[in-house]
């Protein structure tokens, strides 16, 4: 007969909400790269006509992260 195994386990899953947020020392909402997990983002110009007129009226805007270099879109702070 075989014994029926432990199973260990599973890993957690990073579940992210739409922006990445965290608090920096101050207690305000700073918004983290999705890819290197650093708060290094900068507000990037407007590339297209989606990025220029589309985006701003559902409070989106394009970021780019100083760490690794990658474009992003997240929803605008209140």
């Amino acid at each position: 007969m075989k014994t029926a195994k432990s199973k260990k386990p599973d890993a957690q899953i990073d579940v992210s909400p739409i922006t990445p947020e965290k608090k920096n020392e101050n207690g305000r909402k700073t918004i983290t790269c999705r890819y290197c997990k650093t708060d290094t983002l900068i507000k990037a110009k407007p590339r297209n006509f989606i990025d220029t007129y589309i985006f701003p009226i559902i409070r989106i805007s394009p970021y780019r992260c100083s760490n690794c270099k990658r474009r992003d879109y997240y929803f605008e702070r209140a």
